[in-house]
């Protein structure tokens, strides 16, 4: 298995793409896979806030 490798997959119709070692660095650092993190997009108890403070310009 080539660690470097780009993974894809379709998870309610939205395209995911990320790299196979960025993921196992992702896993060590913070406990989770990108696959897992994905299902935020889709979790029906997501709060979103608008950030004044941050705005591009």
């Amino acid at each position: 298995m080539n660690k470097h490798e780009t993974v894809s997959f379709v998870l309610g119709g939205i395209h995911f793409e990320y790299d196979r070692a960025k993921q196992e660095i992702n896993i060590q650092k913070h406990g989770i896979s990108f696959r897992t993190a994905a299902r935020v997009f889709f979790d029906e108890n997501y709060i979103e806030a608008y950030d004044d403070d941050n705005q591009s310009s």
